[in-house]
């Protein structure tokens, strides 16, 4: 599986979470919840990634990240794995020996440039392709009887097409 992102850090930018405050705790793990719980509700399978490594935030010197950053990632780590969600762990991918980005995975210590998101990228196809449905070994005809009611169904449809051969792969869909 091949994955292009051609705007990478738009689709994968995350909004810092502004009204995190120590004087109220929880409140993350309470909006990751909600979001999942949504997520879940509406039929989307959620992916669950971990925070990504920071020694220090050069703007905000006073914040020492490193035991609330691994804390949060045990958290998610956890409730994912409670709840069947698929778990995308970045932090070990690409910390260093003091819990901050590798050099070489950024320019600021805590944002991935190019080559911190090219490390991330294959973790996140990885990600996607363990959150696809796995086919049913409950019965041997579930494959059978899903291209019969493909077939039904093109048999069926009200407008037919003049192009012939088409094909939908059920299994890799």
């Amino acid at each position: 599986m091949e994955l292009q992102l051609h705007d990478w850090p738009n689709l994968a930018r995350q909004r810092p979470c502004r009204e995190y405050r120590p004087d109220h705790p929880g409140m993350v793990e309470d909006n990751l919840k909600s979001m999942a719980e949504l997520a879940r509700g509406n039929g989307v399978r959620p992916i669950l990634a971990s925070v990504l490594p920071a020694a220090v935030y050069p703007w905000r010197r006073e914040i020492q990240p490193i035991d609330k950053i691994l804390a949060l990632n045990q958290w998610i780590k956890e409730y994912a794995e409670k709840e069947g969600f698929v778990y995308l762990d970045y932090y070990w991918a690409i910390v260093n020996g003091q819990h901050g980005l590798k050099a070489d995975f950024t320019s600021d210590g805590v944002h991935p440039n190019a080559a911190g998101y090219a490390i991330m990228a294959p973790l996140v196809a990885d990600a996607i392709a363990r959150s696809k449905p796995q086919p049913s070994k409950k019965s041997p005809l579930t494959p059978m009887l899903s291209g019969l009611y493909l077939w039904l169904f093109w048999l069926w449809r009200p407008t037919r097409s003049t192009s012939r051969g088409f094909m939908i792969d059920v299994h890799n869909a």
